[in-house]
């Protein structure tokens, strides 16, 4: 599988065939690029087209319209990345949609195409780490206002600020290297998670990677193989003290976060989601 690629999509790579061609970032582009599209190999004959749709994309059908100039034969398929649990209007209607946030009371709209839950991954992180954090939260900012002007993240870090102890890790909008990043997920017993502006977040899939238990409100979005919700302890905002007391108490947090890497590894890891997208093509185009 060719794929013209950026950091934050997900990796198409395990296709490995010529079947396929990945476009992750050009919707990043200040303008649509014809000739670095060409620079890809596009004289191959390929069947599938996979478009990554990213929030910050104005000109998405300008990207459909080249792709159709160059790939007339492809069938177009769209992954949709946005913050948003409703199906945005594209010029050409694809014909599969993987859509990242689909709840059971979604806007599909007019759609004919079939759509299938796709939520973020990450690779998975195995080299072993001392646990020198109890706890961490390290989040960035959002706009997803809940109440008094707060985010939710915000109501957050204010409750474990009040009962934040030495060892802990506590971090709103910190701004690091992604590396250094994982290394303080991988170093931490337990890691909290919190959504943002939308239903899905990397983070949830990320903490479950490092094989770090999870404190994260339940998932709402619909998708095969769920991560079982006894695979990270449930966040109650003002509890979260009693929580995390629980979890330590006898290291409870160890089972909970094998369990909770377990059933990543199983059903949630790169390759299996490339899988999922092959499959889901090939049964339904």
């Amino acid at each position: 599988m060719e794929e013209i690629n950026s950091e934050n999509s997900l990796a198409f790579g395990p296709f490995c065939d010529r079947e396929f061609l990945a476009i992750t970032d050009i919707l990043g582009c200040d303008q649509v690029n014809e000739d670095r599209l060409n620079s890809f190999s596009y004289k191959r004959d390929y069947k599938y087209v996979i478009l990554c749709w990213n929030p910050d994309a104005p000109r998405y059908n300008d990207v459909v319209k080249v792709i159709e100039s160059v790939c007339p034969n492809a069938y177009l398929i769209v992954w949709d990345d946005v913050d948003n649990a409703n199906l945005i209007k594209c010029y050409k209607p694809p014909r599969i949609i993987f859509k990242r946030e689909l709840l059971p009371n979604s806007d599909k709209g007019d759609y004919k195409a079939p759509i299938y839950c796709l939520p973020k991954t990450s690779p998975v992180f195995t080299h072993i780490k001392r646990r020198t954090f109890s706890v961490s939260f390290i989040m960035g900012r959002t706009d997803a206002v809940v109440k008094e002007n707060k985010t939710m993240r915000n109501i957050i870090h204010e409750e474990l600020l009040a009962i934040k102890k030495d060892d802990w890790c506590i971090l709103l909008d910190p701004g690091m290297p992604y590396e250094n990043y994982i290394d303080s997920l991988q170093r931490s017993k337990i890691s909290i998670n919190v959504y943002g502006g939308g239903t899905d977040c990397i983070r949830f899939w990320e903490i479950l990677a490092c094989n770090t238990c999870m404190i994260s409100p339940p998932q709402k979005i619909i998708y095969n193989n769920p991560i079982p919700e006894d695979c990270y302890a449930t966040l109650v905002v003002g509890s979260l003290n009693n929580t995390i007391q629980g979890l330590l108490e006898n290291d409870r947090w160890k089972n909970i976060a094998t369990k909770g890497h377990k059933a990543f590894i199983a059903n949630h890891t790169i390759e299996k989601r490339a899988a999922f997208i092959k499959a889901k093509i090939k049964e339904t185009v």
